[in-house]
């Protein structure tokens, strides 16, 4: 189920466990809520700063098999409910991932894919094939 709210973004419905973790060696597993092409809301209470970088590792089931995504993001908000993560690096395969995944978890392909279409909020770097985002 697409949701928006003020926000650049669509966002998805998306009950999936993630790892997240901070500073390169605390581990936490918490579920996230929704996901859109600039970051993620996980439920729980984590007691770190905004601003704070972590490292995100998301497991998706496709036709059998096991995809795991990795990103690099900031907490960008926090409430009683949980916090939102503001991607800031993946991947280039792991953006394709990630695109795929809002395509077939949305209620409306076509104005996703429009969403892709109105440019890219990040810079490639061809040298490591990651994605630094933008927004």
């Amino acid at each position: 189920m697409l949701k928006k709210y003020d926000r650049k973004h669509e966002r998805i419905n998306l009950f999936r466990v993630v790892g997240i973790t901070f500073h390169g060696y605390r581990r936490h597993i918490y579920q996230v809520q929704d996901l859109s092409l600039t970051g993620m809301f996980i439920i729980g209470q984590l007691e770190y700063p905004l601003g704070t970088s972590c490292s995100i590792t998301l497991a998706e089931r496709c036709s059998g098999q096991v995809i795991i995504m990795k990103f690099k993001g900031k907490i960008a908000r926090h409430n009683q409910k949980g916090l939102a993560v503001k991607f800031t690096e993946m991947a280039l395969k792991q953006y394709e991932l990630l695109q795929t995944v809002l395509l077939y978890g949305c209620s409306d392909p076509l104005a996703m894919g429009q969403e892709f279409a109105k440019g890219y909020p990040f810079e490639i770097s061809e040298h490591q094939h990651k994605i630094a985002c933008n927004f």
